[in-house]
């Protein structure tokens, strides 16, 4: 049998080897569901149905992988209504689980006799934030109009991006020295190590010859820099 420190390098040439083709954490998941727009003022039915195939639209032209408000959406709202007026980043979290929505785009349409004001935001399913919001306004507008300004908000979401999806720090220290660093079942390298990984909730785990394997759950928010020491116990015997 090969010893317990040489599967660990075998482990780790492995991950490496395909994660330069296909890294896990390379794939970017924008799975994005766009929520019914909110509409105040007199604004006709077909031009209500087309602001929000503009909204999904111009989503889609800018890298979200758009899924409209029809179908599992209202059948959700229409089941646990409180989700349809959320509020905080706990209730926007549940709504994006309930629905495996990586993103929530919400929209606002006000009329006032050819003045629009359009209002979209940007809510990341991990945080549960606003991660983006763009505001504009169409004045003595006919509908082509407002539905340009419509698209042009929803692509103005797209700096968000940036935000939500740039790796953070994670340093970890262990005792002993030399434990394999493993991100979501994927190992990393050793410990002491600094590694990017995707935000969210994430687990890591610490393995090492002799000694009992450790996990944590952390969470990765944009920006942090977490720094999780393990001291492993050695196994009985």
């Amino acid at each position: 049998m090969l010893p317990v420190r040489r599967l660990f390098l075998f482990a780790l040439a492995a991950f490496v080897t395909l994660s330069s083709s296909d890294s896990a954490f390379a794939q970017l998941r924008r799975r994005t569901a766009v929520l019914p727009i909110a509409f105040d003022g007199k604004i006709s039915d077909v031009g209500r149905t087309q602001m929000s195939f503009r909204l999904s639209e111009a989503l889609a032209t800018q890298g979200f992988e758009v899924f409209a408000s029809e179908g599992p959406i209202q059948e959700l709202l229409k089941a646990r209504p409180e989700l349809g007026k959320c509020g905080t980043p706990s209730c926007y979290r549940e709504l994006a689980a309930s629905l495996l929505a990586d993103y929530l785009v919400m929209g606002r349409v006000t009329s006032n006799q050819k003045n629009y004001g359009i209002l979209v935001q940007l809510v990341s399913g991990v945080t549960g934030e606003v991660v983006a919001t763009n505001e504009s306004r169409c004045e003595l507008c006919g509908i082509q109009e407002a539905l340009q300004t419509v698209g042009d908000s929803a692509a103005a979401l797209r700096a968000g991006l940036t935000r939500t999806e740039t790796p953070a720090q994670v340093t970890v220290e262990a005792d002993p020295a030399g434990a394999l660093v493993i991100v979501d079942g994927k190992p990393v390298g050793f410990a002491p190590m600094t590694v990017e990984v995707p935000l969210g909730i994430r687990e890591i785990s610490l393995r090492a010859e002799g000694f009992e394997t450790q996990k944590r759950t952390i969470e990765v928010k944009p920006g942090s820099q977490a720094e999780p020491r393990f001291d492993l116990s050695r196994e009985a015997g």
